[in-house]
């Protein structure tokens, strides 16, 4: 997995840009200041670097990601669903982005019981991922996709497991932020502002405990 950084997950000092303006929307709606946040396969810690929060709690298979965190980030190394560090309801967010497409099925089911776990009452869980209806044709470009999900299937999967649907956005972001345009907080915020997004391939979810 160390390989997965090289060949698909660079360090781009760019891309802090355009999580502040991600992190500015998900806050103005969804994660009130001075909370605990936890961030699962946090990478290079563009969210959880910079959300407002009490306590920061950060979790990656990979632990060449540290030195990217911000000194007062809790940084745990090892598995997304392996969260018997953290106690009962002591939590008010646990957010991620891009993983749960890279675990098998009952590491998925493992992960969103571990969330639910370590959520207060009313906590929100709160994923970004590939929406694979709108890009199926790219979504396995990835080696390491292994797990299919679109907005309809990832709702579906959260009510069985007991989680209430907050907001669901099919189209959020787009499927990378890779791109030679410059990557901007301003362009980024007017991005998130369109009713229809251009090109819009990555979906929203929020969720909590029913």
């Amino acid at each position: 997995m160390a390989d997965y950084l090289e060949a698909r997950f660079t360090y781009d000092p760019g891309r802090v840009k355009v999580w502040r303006a991600i992190v500015n929307d998900l806050e103005k709606r969804f994660i009130a200041p001075g909370g605990a946040v936890l961030e699962l396969g946090c990478g290079y810690g563009d969210f959880i670097n910079q959300v407002r929060a009490s306590r920061k709690v950060a979790v990656d298979l990979l632990p060449q990601v540290a030195p990217h965190l911000a000194p007062e980030v809790e940084f745990h190394p090892g598995q997304a669903g392996e969260l018997g560090f953290l106690e009962d309801q002591s939590l008010d967010v646990v957010f991620a982005s891009n993983l749960l497409e890279h675990l098998e099925r009952p590491a998925v089911i493992q992960v969103l019981g571990e969330a639910g776990r370590v959520l207060k009452r009313g906590g929100r869980l709160i994923l970004i991922q590939p929406n694979y209806r709108l890009c199926f044709r790219e979504y396995f470009d990835d080696y390491t996709h292994v797990s299919v999900f679109s907005d309809e299937s990832l709702c579906g999967l959260l009510l069985s497991q007991g989680w209430d649907i907050e907001c669901r956005r099919a189209r959020y972001l787009p499927l990378t932020i890779k791109s030679r345009l410059p990557k901007s907080y301003w362009l980024t915020r007017l991005y998130l502002g369109l009713k229809v997004p251009l090109l819009a391939r990555q979906m929203l979810i929020v969720a909590h405990r029913s």
